[in-house]
């Protein structure tokens, strides 16, 4: 199999042998391809997006009132004066034997 040819061995030029020795250096022009001219795309325009929602501001968050502090404790009422219920009522007469 043949060994892969050297990339290097396509730059080479044939020149004359009678002009140039072995250990004479020769300069040879080359012509080089035209680079290629790039123009830019002009920047593409934005697409126009549709505008986003407006989010509405949040409510004002309610400020928990302040904690009622607890009642002191009520001292126990008196008791409602009833009338005994062995005595008559004062309205009726006692009733006579």
């Amino acid at each position: 199999m043949p060994p892969p040819p050297d990339p290097l061995e396509a730059l080479l030029v044939p020149v004359d042998d009678e002009l140039v020795e072995e250990d004479e250096l020769v300069e040879v022009e080359v012509p080089m391809p035209p680079l290629p001219v790039v123009i830019p795309a002009p920047p593409e325009p934005p697409s126009p997006a549709p505008p986003a929602p407006a989010i509405p501001p949040a409510p004002p968050r309610p400020i928990p009132p302040a904690p009622i502090p607890p009642a002191p404790p009520a001292e126990p009422a008196p008791p409602e004066e009833e009338p005994p219920e062995d005595e008559p009522p004062e309205d009726e007469p006692p009733e006579d034997e």
